[in-house]
């Protein structure tokens, strides 16, 4: 027999593990963190970073607690889905379908202090970005003037129905959150796609000169961002239909922009009409998400890469290190996190490596100038990825070992007997952990 839980907003608190970007060397720590969940079309939702790398997870709704579990992390979309460990009746809000303009007001309804609250929000912004607390490529969000932390997980509210769910300061927009629950009706989530190449539209006349074109419709494929996918692509390809639809003026179909209209889709091969060289051609394209490894989230299962060398702590450029600490306040660190694949480094193997953190040593005194910038490289040897770096380091056989950073004249160098005796000074002090570690 259903146990009555007549709420549509409910408490969340959680306890998670997390091991702090910055410091991989330190043992894992556990905190409680709190917020709101909320019950839509029957399905329990909240902010994916409340539960992420939950121990336990409690759902409240007034004196009551329900253990629940995570069923699915939609991490290009920012939300998790929830599930009572109990069968339970729950109340539900159903989904907004209006448009929603910078300016209007909203509500957010949340749980904090035992019940639930209601404030009143204005919408900002309208407006593609990146959502914090996620891998996605760049999504349609609600932008807010007000910023507040016990506002996570809640539910903007529109007319009576959920038009977001809130996360720092932004909103997650009600098409992604059902189209999130509508991949899962498999039970699996897939992900939001990407069409896997950069593109651009024929607005300009001097564009449409370069590539002959006589009117500003279609779009024009400039390079693959998947090794794996668009290989019988060239640039300059004129796209012109996805699956009979036309691409329209402006690289639209259906009036919806080409790569968000393609993050509608659901994974599988599409057909393309593409002209080139003025002769029409008949193509497939795969969409499916961007395989790239900044956009998987690690599980606190895999332990942190990183390297301690002389009190200098150096970590792959990834999520963790972009949202969980300063390195989020360096704008050209921010470029090359997002716009990696736009460098080529869309390999497993390619990833910047980053000094993360200083441990107190003498050697290590005037490195601060140095924190969040990635390394260029190491005794004149380019680094590429983490097993370069290691090479260069245990190659290192001169007095002094020289490091260059991008988008830095000045090196870092030290006397490398003294940053050897640092390094076991350091390892007395504090203890590094072995997991991870790469020596």
């Amino acid at each position: 027999m259903a146990i009555p839980l007549y709420a549509d907003i409910l408490g969340v608190r959680a306890t998670i593990r997390y091991q702090e970007a910055g410091k991989p060397y330190a043992l894992p720590s556990v905190k409680e963190v709190r917020g709101s969940a909320v019950v839509v079309n029957g399905q329990i939702l909240t902010d994916i970073e409340l539960v992420r790398h939950a121990i336990a997870i409690e759902l409240i709704n007034g004196n009551d607690s329900y253990q629940a579990e995570v069923t699915a992390l939609g991490v290009d979309t920012g939300i998790a889905r929830l599930k009572l460990k109990k069968e339970m009746n729950l109340n539900s809000y159903e989904f907004y379908a209006g448009d929603i303009k910078a300016g209007s007001d909203a509500d957010i309804f949340y749980y904090a202090s035992g019940t639930i609250n209601n404030s009143k929000i204005r919408v900002s912004h309208i407006a593609g970005e990146y959502i914090d607390g996620s891998d996605s490529d760049i999504l349609m969000q609600i932008g807010f003037l007000e910023k507040n932390e016990q506002f996570n997980g809640g539910a903007v509210i529109v007319d009576g129905k959920v038009a977001g769910i809130y996360h720092n300061g932004k909103a997650i927009p009600a098409i992604w959150i059902a189209r999130f629950l509508k991949d899962l009706e498999d039970n699996e989530y897939h992900g939001i796609p990407h069409c896997g190449f950069l593109y651009t539209i024929p607005a300009h006349q001097g564009i449409r000169l370069k590539y002959g074109l006589s009117d500003n419709k279609g779009i024009i494929f400039l390079k693959t961002l998947d090794p794996n996918r668009a290989k019988e692509f060239m640039p300059g390809d004129l796209i012109t239909k996805l699956n009979g639809f036309p691409i329209e003026e402006n690289g639209r179909i259906n009036g919806v922009y080409f790569g968000d209209y393609i993050k509608t889709l659901y994974s599988g091969t599409y057909n393309i009409e593409v002209i080139r060289h003025g002769r029409l051609m008949s193509m497939n394209l795969e969409i499916k998400p961007l395989a790239s490894s900044a956009y998987r989230r690690r599980s606190f299962m895999d332990p942190r890469p990183y390297v301690l060398y002389a009190g200098l702590v150096f970590e792959l450029l990834d999520y963790d290190l972009v949202h969980d600490t300063d390195a989020r306040k360096k704008q050209t660190l921010l470029y090359r996190y997002y716009y990696h694949h736009t460098d080529g480094l869309w390999k497993e193997t390619d990833r910047d490596i980053v000094l993360s953190g200083i441990l107190d040593d003498p050697v290590t005194a005037g490195a601060g100038m140095f924190l969040y910038a990635p390394v260029y490289s190491v005794d004149d040897k380019i680094i590429r990825n983490l097993n370069d770096f290691m090479t260069a380091l245990k190659g290192a056989q001169g007095r002094y070992i020289v490091f260059r950073f991008r988008n830095m004249e000045q090196p870092l160098a030290l006397n490398r007997e003294e940053a050897l005796e640092a390094t076991r000074r350091v390892e007395l002090r504090y203890a590094p952990v072995e997991e991870g570690r790469s020596r």
